[in-house]
């Protein structure tokens, strides 16, 4: 238990979670000066931080997740310059100082994956840490009062350079698109990037409990490819998409289906290209089961590979539509986040996502494959619906349950009412 009454120091690493934890302690402490600070290195010795025995109250962050964080408030593409000059921003605002605090008795170290929307956790550490006791009346209107709804809120219409005041210090764009869920990197960075990093951050991911297999005898970071927006050039040429369209006589389009498997994505899919063909309407379908066979033949279905793999299909369809076609998809695409994604890489009539709704029981009855039966007796793991979590769309164009009516009459409708 930490006595000393003075000051409290909240110091971390950028894009650690710190602003919401200084916050909360200077709600829960009105009568002390906490001070948030993102370096140590010159200031330690004129608050003797340690010496004095000043609390010190600590965050760390998996540093792939930081970095990403920082990129996304400013709108920088991971490009290999920009990559770089925000991990030397992150490394001279907290992160290679935080092993300082390690194994410090004055030091309460919090890790954000840990207390991410979990306030009672924060709460029961401090309370430890302080010798003190937080009312349940005063946990629940914290844990309101600085929900991530309730910051994006309080941040609305602010600039990531706006502040909201000098007490809190959240920021414009303080929650990102992926309300910091953690491992969001993932969809941000690409496998090579994200191996890079991971030996540039090696000590970090160690130290702080954050190592795995695939990380545990790595030494020096290996180059970094070359991609960078100065060796990278868009070619122009005389033929564009608006050409293409009028040859075609309609537009390029994705046709996004999602849902469970066995929801009847590809039978709908395959009714709907027949019924488009007939009519002149260019198409093809990019199906999950084909695509893993050849262009994503190396990926897993763990979050890590389906991520990449719904990435690399947009990359595709984007080719098709500009070149205009009709690109039906028909994948799980299990996550919002990449779905929003994907949609983001077309203009607003480009892409029109498709929610097939059939319910669990009845797809897996359907399950003519057994994919679902071996999932249930752990024999297939990562499977969607039973041990990987499906996020139903909200705001899909069409919604289709194919419980009551034929995939055939589903994919007619459907066709009727798109216009090209």
């Amino acid at each position: 238990m930490i006595k000393n009454k003075r000051k409290i120091v909240q110091f971390s690493p950028m894009r650690s979670g710190s602003t919401l934890v200084a916050s909360l302690l200077r709600e829960l402490f009105p009568g002390r000066t906490v001070r948030k600070l993102h370096s140590i290195e010159s200031i330690s010795r004129k608050l003797h931080l340690f010496a004095l025995n000043f609390p010190v109250v600590s965050t760390c962050r998996y540093p792939l997740d930081v970095i990403a964080s920082e990129m996304k408030a400013f709108d920088m593409k991971p490009t290999a310059k920009a990559i770089e000059e925000a991990c030397q921003t992150i490394e001279s605002r907290g992160l290679l100082q935080l092993k300082k605090v390690l194994n410090r008795k004055n030091v309460l170290l919090l890790k954000y994956e840990d207390y991410y929307e979990n306030f009672d956790l924060l709460f029961d550490h401090f309370e430890d840490f302080f010798g003190i006791n937080i009312d349940e009346k005063i946990r629940v209107q914290l844990s309101n009062d600085y929900s991530i709804k309730s910051v994006e809120k309080l941040t609305e219409g602010l600039t990531v350079h706006q502040f909201t005041d000098d007490n809190t210090h959240f920021h414009g764009r303080h929650i990102s698109e992926t309300k910091g869920k953690p491992g969001a990197y993932r969809s941000f960075f690409t496998e090579e990037q994200i191996e890079w990093l991971q030996h540039r951050f090696s000590d970090v991911i160690k130290d702080f409990g954050y190592c795995n297999t695939e990380i545990d005898n790595i030494c020096a970071p290996p180059p970094l490819s070359i991609s960078s927006d100065e060796n990278v050039y868009e070619q122009s040429f005389s033929v564009n998409k608006s050409d293409r369209n009028k040859l075609n006589l309609h537009k390029g389009k994705v046709l996004w289906l999602t849902g469970l498997s066995g929801s009847g994505k590809s039978t709908i899919a395959n009714f709907l290209e027949q019924i488009l063909h007939k009519k002149g309407i260019k198409t093809y379908i990019l199906d999950g089961d084909n695509v893993r066979q050849g262009l994503c033949k190396d990926l897993d279905f763990t979050e890590a590979g389906r991520i990449e793999n719904i990435r690399r299909v947009t990359e595709v369809a984007k080719l098709m539509v500009d070149a205009g076609i009709v690109v039906i998809t028909a994948f799980i695409s299990p996550f919002t986040n990449e779905r929003q994604i994907a949609r983001s890489n077309f203009q607003d009539d480009e892409f029109i996502e498709i929610y097939i709704s059939t319910p669990l029981e009845i797809a897996e009855k359907r399950d003519k494959k057994g994919l679902y039966k071996k999932a249930r007796c752990g024999e297939l793991l990562n499977f969607t619906g039973i041990d990987s979590p499906y996020e139903v769309p909200v705001n899909a164009e069409y919604t289709i349950d194919t419980s009551n009516q034929t995939s055939q009459k589903l994919a007619l409708e459907l066709a009727n009412s798109l216009k090209f």
